[in-house]
């Protein structure tokens, strides 16, 4: 369910208003917007697409091995996400495990300091590693909110 609100920002004071009592059973899905890290819910999903979009950028902009590694990453956990059954969500499974034990690694690599957007990227995936792949998680949650943006 998409729920649109008009405000005049994205603040916090907007989400406050709007959904006064937040969405305790919700997994909210979203860009890295720091204010919606505020929302009272369930958990969170970054929205994949959006993250793609950004590694691409890095990809193209520094010939990143790390932006790369990180789209196969979301490509793989993408098509295992096809593949689980909705009883599959609710026990371990070696794929997810993997995917998991994957991101991890890709974490701890470290990125040139130079490359200031793609450090500060990367900082915020440390972060919010939690919420990179909830959807592997949850049959329900769909690993990004651009739904409505498919014909």
């Amino acid at each position: 369910m998409t729920y649109i609100a008009f405000s005049t920002n994205r603040g916090f004071a907007s989400i406050e208003d709007n959904f006064v009592n937040g969405f305790q059973r919700v997994v909210l899905v979203y860009d890295c917007w720091s204010s919606h890290f505020k929302t009272v819910c369930k958990t969170h999903q970054l929205c994949t697409a959006h993250l793609t979009r950004k590694l691409v950028f890095f990809e193209e902009r520094y010939q990143s091995k790390w932006a790369t590694d990180f789209i196969n990453l979301i490509h793989q956990a993408l098509e295992l996400k096809k593949n689980l059954t909705q009883e599959e969500y609710q026990k371990p499974t070696i794929k997810r495990t993997e995917i998991l034990l994957e991101l991890n690694i890709l974490l701890q690599t470290s990125v040139p300091k130079e490359q200031k957007d793609l450090c500060a990227f990367h900082k915020r995936m440390a972060k919010y590693k939690d919420y990179i792949f909830t959807f592997l998680f949850y049959y329900y949650v769909p690993p990004d909110n651009n739904a409505r943006n498919v014909q």
